[in-house]
Order: C-alpha cells, then structure tokens, then sequence
C-alpha cells in the first residue's frame, strides 16, 4: 500500500517529506524508504520525542549500514505522512506556531493510519492514548513487591510503538495482514520476507520459515537508569508461521529478564505437530 501512495518507491528518498522548517543533513535526507523500514539507515536511538527526531535528522547517520533496530526509523513516519497525506493542509499548519505544528502532525498521522490500517480490520478509535473500559497496566512478578504501571499518552512519541491494542486488535492484524491484499499485494508481502521489511525475526520451524516482530516497554520503578527486576513491563510478538498458522502473544508483566518469547513459540509450534 505505501509503495503505491504518490508512486512512491522503495528506494525514494525520504529528504522531501520531512517537514521544511527542520535543518536536514544532506546524506541524512538521502535515506530512503527501504533502509527505514529495514533498519538499516544508520540511525540510532530509541526515543522518538520531536526533539530526538529533528536532532537525528541534523546529524549524518551512522556510515555502518548494518541492520540495527532503532525506534526513530518508525517515528519518522509521523513526520512524513501527513506531508504526504495532503500537502495544502500540511502547509497550513507549518505555517503556525511550532508546537501546535507538531500536534497537528502527531494526530493527521495516527488519523491516517486509522484509516488505512484499523477502520479495515473493524477497529474504532484505536489511538495513542488508553482504550476506554480496557486495563491497560504494566506489572512486575513475585517475588518482588507488586509494582504496576500506566504508559499514559503517547501522542507526541506514536511511532516504532504507542499504539494501544489489546491482544485481539494485533490477532485480527496479523490475520489480515497474511491472509487478505487489504494492505499489501501478494508480491508486496513476499518482498516484506525476502528483504525483511517490517519483520525484525526470520527462523526455521518444521515445514519452513516463521517470521515475526517483537515488542517491549518497562517502568524504570526504581530510578536505576536500565531495567532491573521488580520493574514493571510487557512484551509483544507477532507472528507469522507456515501452513496458515499466525500467533500474538502478549505478557504484561516482567520477572527479572526478559523473556525469550521466540523460542516459546517456536518449542510449542513445532511440540504441535502429531509425531
């Protein structure tokens, strides 16, 4: 579906879209869409405030190329799409005090991606801040003291994560995502594995190859600086396997490490098979 928004491809460059009004290394706007998506931009960090990405963006990325998760490859997208989305609304708002600028950005981009993403799988009013009548709330495990957490609203940070979903918004996701062209075409979803756009995990499972995307948040409880136990937390997969089998699991508490929630479900989808 991007691929196809204003002939765009892969291989454009990024420079164009991001707003005007930010001072922009020149090999830093000669990242394209496919090292974005891939993590191999040469970008790194992990917080996506405004700031974090309009200092990114003044700075030449790292010349290592080599794929490394960072959060900003995603946040950027909410600083380009709503450019791309309708450029005369877009310099409207540049126009007007940069703070509500950057708001304006933050909602049009979680409004585009309500329309294109979650109004197609029957989701409402699914945003960056709390789903009503939903506990959304982090957790730590015995045995140290119970410890709870709420991740409050991501609006200004949405991108590479912020989203609230609940483990059924992400199942019906993923199914729609493998199962139907409401998003990507069949060739567009085989580019997705060959190339490892959107997935962050490839690994061999009996009769082929599982792809997935992982996710985690903690609550620095104790002003350490780094997750320790007792913190609370969560962690997310998604997942793709052979023979029409797709798993989300999601686990809103950490013990004193993170789990590795590849290998819980690689161990029970390959156990599943008759022997």
């Amino acid at each position: 579906m991007f691929m196809r928004y204003r002939d765009i491809t892969l291989d454009s460059t990024i420079g164009r879209w991001l707003p005007d009004t930010w001072s922009k290394n020149a090999q830093f706007s000669k990242i394209t869409f496919r090292q974005l998506m891939s993590h191999t931009s040469g970008i790194r960090g992990s917080s996506t405030s405004w700031a974090s990405l309009k200092d990114a963006a003044g700075k030449a990325p790292d010349a290592d190329k080599s794929r490394t998760y960072s959060n900003i490859n995603l946040a950027l997208f909410r600083a380009i799409l709503p450019k791309m989305n309708n450029l005369s609304l877009y310099n409207t708002y540049q126009e007007g005090n940069a703070t509500d600028f950057e708001r304006w950005m933050s909602e049009r981009y979680i409004m585009i991606v309500q329309d294109n993403i979650f109004k197609k799988i029957g989701l409402d009013n699914r945003a960056c801040v709390s789903i009503p009548g939903k506990t959304m709330d982090m957790f730590n495990e015995a045995p140290s003291a119970l410890k709870f957490a709420t991740t409050g609203d991501w609006t200004n940070s949405c991108g590479g994560g912020g989203f609230y979903l609940t483990t059924r918004d992400l199942s019906k996701f993923i199914v729609y995502l493998v199962n139907t062209e409401d998003f990507l075409k069949a060739n567009e979803k085989t580019m997705m594995e060959t190339e490892m756009i959107g997935w962050w995990s490839n690994f061999s499972v009996k009769n082929g190859t599982a792809y997935g995307h992982d996710g985690a948040l903690y609550s620095d409880a104790d002003g350490s600086g780094d997750r320790s136990a007792g913190d609370p937390g969560l962690q997310t997969i998604i997942l793709k396997f052979p023979n029409k089998v797709e798993l989300v699991m999601t686990v809103n508490s950490l013990g004193s490490d993170w789990r590795n929630l590849y290998s819980i479900a690689k161990e029970a989808y390959n156990n599943a098979w008759d022997k």
